[in-house]
This record gives structure tokens, sequence and C-alpha cells, in this order.
């Protein structure tokens, strides 16, 4: 290393203000912190090392454009040091440009190899980012500069783990347990975490030998399991284990054995257990066995497995549940109810009936669901009502429910009946069962769940209005039932009244605050996704854009609050939970909230490209130059109405504000005078880093700056988010496959409908994709590749053939797959508009998917591009469908 320029030496006195500087850094005293920068730098202005650190501290004061000068200014009067590119690395970290902060601390490390702190930081931002080979190697490096660190030992275990190193991850751990066995390195402080730190190391040593692949080490699993059988103290978490290698072995008797034994400490209701002793029963091996083990839920093996299973080997696992399971605990739901998955009808009602009895007259509101999800076909419920009628079960628990009305509680048998007609879709008849008896509601709590069930009812036959009414008159019986006052709020979302919502779960926030600030702060997605769509449905791009990209930073955070885990959980020694988090962390961002929200701001920035926002919606000026003199005027004045508004509401805020601060100053002085000198402290207020800071004031509450972006970028954005992330969902490539078509893309077009096929060959929305490329690439000119693909696409016919063939066969389609067809026809001009709606309009009110009011919605607005005429009939069959509907 070159010697370092004089100008980089400090003396006795800024050396020793330096070491100051530092020591303010690590403990938050900001201010303390820049002085000292400053006056080390009166003496020193080019000292690059301070100047680093002052942008540091700047950084950390929220002055980030003055930050990133000074450190670019100090790194180039010292290019050599290894604290300057350190404090370059940490802020990039700071502003989550991850890759860059990497690059700083490879940089540092080439200067200073062995520097302990700059080797952590890398190893915490690998495994941020999964680099598993660098972190194995970083950790590596760490263990070999400092190898009698108990968490340099685990840490290296986890890496080579996670690197798949199943073997290395092995071979540290027992080479930490040899060295903790030989007393020359110390587990802990106490006996009792020692024993902690001893058990979750041995556990954690038998997964990765489970996880090796191929299965090599399953044998040397099982035995090492069951050495260490007295330090476990995971004892459910190791019987768990015990039978699923069992299981894998082959030892089915054992497996059973050891099923059971759990099943006889108390775990009757873990479904796990149960899928466990079930697979044992039923000796399944290979791969299916692996996927009736990975059941989540309420699911078995004898549900999901019901049509291949023969007479013989359900009759042996009911007449071990009847013989062995039910004397261990006759009074489990669990025990009881699974055999039903299996049993045919004639014998279910036996069954079915006295535990449906005691449900009813216990009043359990949810037993219309639990016995509905036996209307099932190998484990999967039965949606269809027409079905669902059909379904034996059904018409089982319906003959059921008349037959005990007169021995059960009337209330709860009717809830049961109206659950029963929603399966079907008969909505009136659910609702007339619902208003019969709640009248006779025994008190508060059953009349709110009945005209909760009423609400639901109300929504699903197209009165949201009615709904929501009701659904408040239940949350007015119970103001302190949080879950009432959500769903109300949906509701009340859902019928358009987003002021009114916002008012009723502001009921449940802090009443200081904002009620969107502090859900933003409390991460309430479903509320931000209800309402963005609320704003979308009324055209405010600007606020829904905002509540979509409030979700996206809800899952930025979730992403980097891995950084709390990365040290916290090696140091506590909880590996096996550290491992499963991380890998949930893998598959955070295919949540159905970040989906939804990103398909939302796709949706909007194409809606944007179409319809470019105006001036004035982006809060400039109107344009007046195409206006009349009239016109003119009065959006002039219009303009001078909406300015008076924005600063009456600034004025009343910075005035509420201003209230508030003299309040706090008063409460403050006030427990000052209470508290005397003694509070007083040593008079240096100058530092406030223990005082929270107030939560930052939103700038762009409207989403302006949002829809100032540029809508095609953003929309590419969240497309190669969700390729990357949720590729084996449909949606991605339905949305990829809009975003590519509005930019021209014909060739990357066809090759998202390529991806979408391969995930749903059946669904009609990629077959109508299909046919608005056909028509697209017709009118335009395409490559050569993008015209090969999608004749492939097309099956080699035409586009007016490839309709024409499923226009044919529309009689046995769903309602979606005919409007889809529908819109098809009228498109390729295979038929006239009128000629084309009578695709939905014969027999498709009685279609699969008529049901649902929503879905009469989509055929309407279909027929209304096609044909008035043909719209208002739709519309006439839908009203006598669903005779409360005000939206036909």
């Amino acid at each position: 290393m070159a010697p370092s320029k004089p100008s980089q030496i400090l003396g006795k006195r800024e050396a020793s203000l330096f070491k100051d500087l530092m020591k303010y850094y690590e403990t938050k005293a900001y201010k303390k912190g820049l002085k000292a920068a400053d006056q080390i730098l009166k003496k020193n202005s080019d000292h690059g090392e301070t100047l680093a650190m002052r942008g540091l501290v700047l950084n950390s004061m929220d002055r980030k454009p003055e930050a990133i000068e000074n450190i670019k200014k100090g790194l180039m009067m010292n290019m050599t040091s290894h604290v300057c590119w350190h404090v370059y690395g940490l802020v990039h970290r700071s502003n989550r440009d991850y890759q860059e902060a990497v690059k700083c601390y490879k940089q540092a490390l080439k200067i200073d190899k062995d520097n302990m702190q700059i080797l952590r930081d890398l190893s915490l931002l690998q495994i941020q980012l999964r680099d598993l080979s660098g972190f194995s190697d970083t950790r590596n490096t760490i263990l070999t500069l400092s190898p009698g660190l108990r968490f340099n030992w685990i840490s290296y275990a986890v890496a080579s783990h996670l690197a798949g190193e199943h073997s290395t991850a092995v071979s540290a751990l027992d080479s930490f347990l040899a060295q903790v066995k030989d007393e020359t390195m110390k587990i802990s402080e106490t006996e009792r975490e020692a024993e902690f730190v001893k058990s979750e190391v041995l556990m954690y040593r038998n997964e990765v030998l489970m996880e090796t692949p191929g299965g090599e080490k399953l044998k040397e699993a099982y035995e090492d399991l069951c050495s260490f059988e007295a330090d476990a103290l995971d004892r459910d978490e190791w019987l768990w284990r015990k039978g699923r290698l069992e299981l894998k072995r082959g030892m089915y008797a054992d497996a059973e054995a050891t099923f059971l034994s759990m099943l006889k400490d108390g775990q009757t209701e873990d479904y796990r257990v149960h899928a466990g002793y079930q697979c044992a029963l039923l000796k399944l091996e290979g791969e299916k066995l692996d996927a009736m083990m990975a059941l989540d839920g309420m699911d078995t093996p004898l549900a999901k497995l019901n049509s291949s299973l023969t007479p013989e080997q359900k009759a042996q696992v009911i007449e071990n549940y009847d013989t062995v399971l039910l004397p261990i605990n006759d009074r489990s739901a669990a025990i009881k109810r699974i055999p039903m998955t299996a049993i045919d009808p004639p014998s279910l009602s036996d069954r079915l009936g006295p535990y449906m009895e005691k449900a009813l007259k216990k009043g359990v509101p949810s037993l219309g669901s639990d016995v509905l999800r036996l209307v099932s076909v190998d484990g999967v419920r039965v949606t269809d009502p027409e079905a669902v009628r059909a379904h034996p079960v059904y018409e089982a628990v319906r003959g059921l429910a008349a037959d005990l009305k007169p021995r059960a509680p009337e209330v709860w048998t009717c809830y049961l009946q109206a659950q029963l007609c929603e399966a079907v879709g008969d909505y009136e008849e659910g609702i007339a069962l619902l208003d019969s008896c709640i009248g006779k509601a025994p008190d508060d709590k059953a009349k709110g769940d009945l005209l909760e069930r009423k609400a639901r009812l109300l929504k699903l036959s197209g009165d949201i209005d009615a709904a929501v009414e009701a659904m408040n008159e239940a949350r007015e019986l119970d103001k302190a039932d949080r879950y009432i006052n959500n769903k109300t709020t949906k509701y009340l979302l859902r019928a358009g009244k987003p002021d009114e919502a916002e008012a009723t779960i502001g009921l449940f926030t802090r009443h200081e605050a904002n009620p969107s600030q502090n859900l933003f702060e409390m991460q309430c997605s479903w509320f931000e996704l209800e309402y963005a769509r609320a704003m979308q449905r009324k055209g405010d791009i600007g606020k829904a854009l905002k509540k979509f990209a409030c979700i996206e930073k809800h899952f930025e955070d979730f992403a980097d609050d891995q950084f709390d885990f990365h040290n916290y959980c090696i140091r506590r020694a909880t590996l096996r939970a550290y491992v499963s988090t991380l890998r949930l962390e893998d598959h955070i961002w295919n949540n159905k909230f970040y989906v939804q929200a990103a398909c939302g701001a796709i949706e909007c920035y194409l809606h944007l490209i179409d319809n470019p926002p105006s001036a004035e919606e982006l809060g400039g000026e109107p344009d007046y130059s195409g206006m009349t003199a009239a016109q003119k005027k009065k959006a002039k004045a219009a303009a001078r109405k909406k300015k008076k508004r924005e600063e009456e509401a600034e004025a009343k805020r910075k005035e509420e504000e201003a209230a508030k601060k003299k309040r706090e100053e008063e409460a403050a002085n006030k427990k000052k005078e209470e508290g005397g000198d003694a509070d007083a402290g040593d008079g240096d207020d100058e530092d406030d880093e223990d005082k929270k800071p107030p939560p930052s004031e939103d700038k762009d509450p409207n989403g302006i700056e949002l829809m100032k972006k540029d809508p095609r970028a953003e929309c590419e954005k969240f497309a190669s988010s969700l390729r990357l992330h949720c590729p084996h969902l449909l949606v991605t490539w339905l949305k990829t496959f809009d975003v590519r078509l509005s930019a021209g893309d014909h060739e990357g077009a066809c090759e998202a409908l390529e991806k979408a096929t391969d995930v749903d060959a059946d669904s009609e929305e990629v077959w109508a994709r299909v046919v608005r490329l056909g028509m697209d690439v017709k009118d335009k000119t395409a490559e050569g590749a993008a015209v090969e693909k999608l004749s492939a696409l097309l099956g080699g016919v035409s586009v007016e053939d490839f309709v024409k063939s499923k226009a044919s066969k529309a009689q046995g389609l769903s309602l979606l797959w005919r409007c889809a067809v529908a819109e098809a026809c009228a498109l390729v001009k295979v038929d006239a508009g009128a000629e084309a709606a009578k695709v939905v309009l014969n027999g498709g009110a009685e279609s699969k998917g008529a049901h649902l009011v929503v879905n009469c919605v989509k055929a309407k607005a279909a027929l209304e591009k096609m044909d008035a005429g043909a719209a208002e009939e739709w519309a006439l069959l839908c009203k006598k469908k669903f005779v409360r509907a005000k939206c036909f």
C-alpha cells in the first residue's frame, strides 16, 4: 500500500476528535458528530476519512444530497482508504442499492482484506442478495480469521447448507460440537441456554442430513435423530421428524406408532399429524408420499386420494379412526370429521347427523363452511352451483338440516340453511330465511352473525348498498369488534364510498394521526388494495397508483426486514426458524397482495398511455388555448375555486399542527416543572436522537408525481417483477402480453402467450389475447419470427377460422368464455354485432359462472360494445335473475 499523503495524516488532537466522531456516529449522537467533523476539517479540509464520516452522519440525518457530495469528495481525496470505501458502501446500503454497496465493500477489502467489520457487512449483503456461494466464501474467511467464536462456526454451517454444500455444513457443525464436548469452546454463559443451543444445533444438523439430495443420508439422519432423543428440547418436532424419516424409509409400522404417540400426546387437531398417520396406514411411497406430507390446512390423504383408494383401504383407515383414535379423545372434532371425507352419502348421514346437531345446539356459525367442504372431489371443493346441487353429499346435508330443525335452535338451523342456499345460488331464499330469524336471535352476537351473512347474500345478489346497511347494522351491535369493522370498511369501498370507509376504519387507528398514514405504518395491505380498486373504478388514477405504490413499499420493507434476522437468529441459535424465514422471504413477492397491486398498477399505467392526463390533472394550469371565451371564463373560475379550497385546507392543516405543537410544548413544560431540577439534566438539549421523529408528511397524497412518471417504463418495471417472482401465475403472462402489445412488441407478446398457454391452455383470457394479437399483426407489419409464433398459437389456421372453430362450440362454454367468443366474433367480423351477441344471449344466463353478478356485469359491458339492443335484452334477463341488483 502506498504511504498516506501528508494531508491524510491527522495531528494528535484531530485524531482524538476523529475517534470521538466514530463514537458519536455509533451512539447516534449525530449533531455532536457533525461538530466534531467540522472541527477536524477546519484544520484538515482535505482529510478523506473525515469527509466520508461527515457524509455518513449527514446521511443518517436524512441530508442525503449533501452526504453523497461529502463522501465522494472524501473518496477523491483518499482512494486508498478502506474507511472511505466502507462508508460509501454503508450509504449505498441505506439507499437500498445493495449491488453497489457490495462493490464498495469488495474494494475496501482489497485495501484491508482482513477487516472483520467489512467482512461481516459484506456477508450480510450477500445473504440478503442470495449470493449463496459468495456468502459461504466470506463466512469461511471470517471463520479462518476468528475460529474461537461459536457464532462464526454456526454461520459458516448455515452458509454451506444454503449454498447446497450439505456435507461441508455437517462437518462444520461436527467440528463445533467436538470443541464443545472437549470444552475448548464455551457454548453459553448459562446452563439453560447451553441446553437450548445444543438442542437446536443437533436438530439443525439432522435437518441438513435429511435435505441431502437423492436421499443418500436418510439412514444416517434417522440413526442420528434417535441418538440425541434425550437432548432434543422440541419434543413435538423431534417426533414429527422421526415419523417422516420412518415413512421415507418404508418403516410403516414404526411410523404409525410414532404418529399415534403424537395423537395420544394431545395433537388430535393437528392435520399434519393425521396426514402422517394416514400415510403410514396406506403405506404411501415416493412422490405420492412427498405430496401428501406437504398438504396444508384441513387436507388429508384420505380426502385427496379418495377416488384412487380401494374400498378396503378406505375401510382400513376409517376403522382405525373408530377403534384406535376415537377412544383416545372422543371429543376431538378432527377425529370425528376426517372419516366423513371418505364415507359414501348413504352411510354419511349416520355420522354427520350427530356432528351437525351438536354444532347447531352450540351455535357454531362456521358449521356451514365446515360441512360444505365435504362437497368435494378428491379434496377439492365443488363451487359451481349446479354441480353442488347435484352432489350427493349436498343432498344429504340439506336433508339433515331440515330433519334437525325441530330438535335444534331455529336461529342456527336457518343460518345453516342460508349458507346452503348461498352454495347453490339461491340468494333470495337465503335472505328470506335470515330475515325470518334475525328478530329471534338470543343475543347481539348471534344477531351480528345473522346480519353479516345477510350482508354477504345481499352483495352476491347485486345490492351492495343494502349489503352495506346490513353490515353496518351488525357493526353497531359491537363497536369493539375489529373484524366486523373491517368487513364494513371493505363493503363501503366496494360500494364506492371511500370517505365513509376511511372514517369507519379510522375508529381503530390512532386518533392523533391521519387514518391513511396510520394504516400505511401498520402495513394494512388489504385496505390499501381495496381503496386503490375503488379509486380505479372511479377513474381517480393518481390515488389508485398511490395505494398500489404503498403496497409495493410494504413488500420492499418485508424484504429489508431480513437484515434484523441475519445476526440475531445465528446469535440466538434459532437456526431452523432462520432458514425457514429465508425460504419464506424467497417467495414473499408471490403474495397475492403484491401480485394484485402490481397488476393494478400496470392497468393504471396502460390507461395513462391510452389516455394521457391533462396538465390540470397533473397539478398544473388547464390548457386554455382551445377554449371559447365562455369556456375559458368558466375554467378560470373553477381553477380559482380549486386553488382557494387547497389554500384553505393547507391553512387548516398548518393551524392544527401549530395547535398540536403548542399542546405538546405545554405538556412538556408542565412535566418539567413537576419534575423540578432533578430532571433538568446538564442543560445540553442539543441532541434529540432519543426522541421519536414525527411521521413524515406525505408530499404527494393524490399520486400526481406517480402519474408524471413514464407509464411505459413503469409498466415494464412491474411486469418484469412479476416475471421474476411469479412465473407460475397466469396473470403474470397476461399482463406481460398487455404491456408488450401496447408497446408494439409482437414477438414479445407471442412469447408471453406461449408461457401463458403453458400455465393454463384452457383460459378464455389467453384465447381472447391470441385473437387480439392476430388482428394486431394482421393490421400492422410484423417480423417473421412473430408471424411464425402466432401461427403456432393459432394452430396453423387464420384468425377467422380460429374464432369460428370456438364459436361453433359456444353452447357448452361458461359465461366468461361466451363473452370472449362473442367479442372475438365482432372483432374479426365473423358475425355482425347482433349475431355475435347471440353467443351470450342464447343460454348464457344458465351457463357456468352466471350465478355471479360480477360475471353478468362483464357480459353486459361486452354486449354494449356489440349491440345496444342485445345489451338491453341481457339486462332484462339478469334483472329477473337478480331482482335486487341495481347495475342492470
